[in-house]
This record gives C-alpha cells, sequence and structure tokens, in this order.
C-alpha cells in the first residue's frame, strides 16, 4: 500500500513482520531491520522520519537495524559531508549498521568517533589502533 511517511505507522510495518517471523519460527535476534531511508531532498523531513523510526523500533523492540545510508543524501551535492554528518545522528537513535561507501575516509571516521563517543568502542581500543596504523603508514610512505 506505499510507503508509509509516518513513524508509527513504520513500525506497525515492522511488527507485523515481526509476527510473521514469529509464526515460523524465526528468533528475532535473527531480524535485522530496514527502516526505510529516503532523501532529505526530496523531502526535508525525511531525516527526522527515519530518526523516529529507529528510536520506536530500537526502544520498544531493541532490534537490530540497517539503512542504504547514502540514500538520505541522494540528488545533493557534497554527499559525503552529508553522509558523514547524518550516520553518528541515525547511530545515536539506535541504528546498528549500514550499507555505505567504506572507501569514504569522512564518513568512516564520523562513524569510528560516533562508536567512540557512544561506547561502543570500550576504551577507544578501534579508534586507537586505526589512528596507529594511520601514523605508520604515513611514516612508511614518507620513508619510501
Amino acid at each position: 500500500s506505499g510507503l508509509p511517511m509516518v513513524p508509527e505507522e513504520r513500525l506497525a510495518m515492522c511488527e507485523k513482520l515481526m509476527r510473521q517471523c514469529e509464526k515460523h519460527g524465526i528468533p528475532l535476534e535473527n531480524l535485522v531491520i530496514d527502516p526505510l531511508c529516503m532523501t532529505v531532498g526530496a523531502d526535508p523531513e525525511a531525516g527526522n522520519i527515519l530518526f523516529e523510526t529507529i528510536h520506536l523500533i530500537k526502544e520498544k523492540h531493541g532490534l537490530n537495524m540497517t539503512i542504504g545510508a547514502s540514500n538520505v543524501s541522494f540528488g545533493l551535492p557534497n554527499r559525503h559531508a552529508a553522509n558523514a554528518a547524518f550516520l553518528p545522528m541515525a547511530q545515536i537513535m539506535g541504528l546498528t549498521s549500514a550499507v555505505m561507501d567504506a572507501r569514504t575516509p569522512g564518513v568512516v571516521t564520523a562513524v569510528r568517533a560516533a562508536d567512540l563517543m557512544l561506547g561502543t568502542d570500550p576504551w577507544g581500543g578501534n579508534w586507537i589502533a586505526r589512528f596507529r596504523a594511520e601514523q605508520a603508514a604515513a611514516a612508511a610512505a614518507a620513508g619510501a
């Protein structure tokens, strides 16, 4: 019947899917929900709708979620900067994974920094290891 643009209606779709999974014996911890990321270039409220949807699903059911992250900036200039701002915001709301271009340093760094700030990188182990690896690579390149 179309894509709902109201977070509560998206939550209802999620719950319908959950019931189907339970009916067929699929454990809910195996379920990964896509809360449907739309472009803010076509609807300025698309980001807020997505954030609220993520929050509702996480708070009510604690499910894992993934999105096509670059959808949010489709059709806009300087997409990498928009995506680098967007992903940490989605993480704060409860997003657990994203389909994204891991070749874009600014976006990857923003996600890693959000992991650090949100406590999903305890004691900054991944943050520090990545920093050291970048320093070693820069030193090796300078010596070559």
